[in-house]
């Protein structure tokens, strides 16, 4: 692939869409850098859209800019331009530039940001005290703008998507600084009475902004049943109530998306997996088992009982099978006996935690057929290993009988 040229939009545009079919991993990160340095990157930001599991994999650093700080409460809004639908409370990519010049015009602080950025990469106060600035000028900025004269040219959207953009963006932004503060190790009863103001505060914008709102909560991995509660005791209006279904319903998509896409983008913990699972079953018995939800809830229950399996097969493939079958001897990755057996046990852990997981998804009958095959290794005495390790990974699997018979036959 030739080096992608750097003058001239259209022809940036079109050397990218050429290069990303056979792109490698080197060339991805080169035309990544050239979409990072373009003024105007809507067109050619939207490119990536179907590679961003495997921009997250390669963990490409991004360029900190003022741009996607703003934005960061509503990473999980944010969507590819083709995924965006009217009605939805999500925000199309294409969409940021062009708000952000808003915020940007807006904000009599800006010049401030732009020099607190360098030292805020860090971390720390100095990018909380920029994100505190960003947020909350940058949401006083966008409430109640107009749309700009180039807003259907830099955005590709109607003049009319303006007003319900700006209303999630400005609703999430105001209250951003204390969505931040929340902490999932934090008292319940103090959580429950932030999450309670925050969605008092939303309410009172109208029903977009409460839409809004909700999604993001509930589209988290945390205070999602609080949320959803409160939600539903503070929906007392017919908008209000109204908002209620499409908003699970968007956050239902979201997580399943990230769900998904996971094993694309990188290891999935049995942790994360658990809680995007619960998230999805809760959600979909917010509303009841009514007939029209039954058929709903056992596809998601299916849906994270594929993605357990996989990644069950992922652990005994890649990180447990190998070490049971290279005996005392070195391993292929070059491990040292006593090595493998620690790394083996801690693959085990993680196995066992999937292992519920898939038990209480599946059943104890499918669960057991997946780890069949560590089973008949580790009951085996051919395989190299000790019989105190073989019973030690059959307890840890939770196999605790078959851990004393390898015992009681050594």
């Amino acid at each position: 692939m030739s080096a992608i040229k750097t003058t001239g939009i259209k022809h940036q545009i079109k050397d990218i869409t050429a290069a990303l079919p056979q792109a490698k991993a080197g060339q991805l990160v080169q035309i990544v850098a050239t979409i990072d340095a373009m003024e105007n990157r809507g067109a050619a930001d939207a490119l990536l859209a179907p590679l961003r599991p495997r921009l997250n994999a390669m963990g490409i650093t991004r360029p900190l800019t003022l741009c996607r700080i703003s934005f960061e409460p509503l990473d999980c809004l944010i969507v590819a331009p083709p995924d965006w639908q009217r009605g939805q409370p999500l925000v199309p990519r294409s969409a940021l530039m062009p708000l952000f010049d808003i915020m940007r015009a807006g904000n009599p602080e800006f010049s401030k940001a732009e020099a607190m950025l360098e030292t805020a990469a860090a971390g720390g106060d100095a990018r909380r005290a920029l994100t505190s600035l960003l947020w909350q000028r940058g949401g006083e900025a966008l409430a109640g703008s107009e749309a700009p004269p180039n807003w259907r040219e830099a955005s590709g959207l109607a003049v009319g998507d303006f007003v319900c953009l700006r209303d999630i963006i400005s609703a999430v932004l105001a209250q951003a600084d204390q969505l931040r503060t929340l902490d999932p190790h934090a008292d319940e009863a103090w959580i429950t009475q932030q999450l309670r103001e925050i969605l008092q505060v939303a309410a009172g914008r109208g029903g977009m902004a409460w839409q809004a709102v909700v999604t993001l909560l509930c589209a988290g991995r945390h205070f999602v049943a609080i949320a959803m509660r409160l939600a539903t005791d503070l929906a007392t209006t017919p908008e209000l109530a109204k908002a209620l279904d499409p908003a699970f319903a968007c956050a239902r998509e979201l997580l399943r998306k990230k769900l998904n896409g996971a094993p694309a983008a990188g290891r999935l913990t049995s942790s994360a997996l658990a809680e995007m699972a619960g998230t999805l079953v809760d959600i979909e018995h917010s509303a009841g088992l009514r007939s029209e939800r039954r058929r709903e809830s056992e596809l998601l229950r299916r849906e994270a009982d594929r993605i357990c399996g996989q990644s069950m097969e992922r652990i005994i493939a890649d990180d447990l099978l190998p070490r049971l079958q290279a005996g005392a001897g070195q391993t292929g990755a070059g491990e040292t006996s006593k090595e493998a057996s620690k790394a083996a046990e801690m693959a085990a852990r993680e196995l066992r935690s999937f292992g519920l997981i898939s038990q209480a998804l599946a059943g104890s009958d499918r669960h057991q057929a997946r780890l069949r095959p560590v089973i008949q290794t580790l009951v085996d005495p051919a395989n190299g290993r000790t019989p105190v390790e073989r019973a030690r990974l059959l307890e840890i699997l939770g196999q605790i009988d078959l851990a004393q018979d390898v015992l009681k036959t050594a």
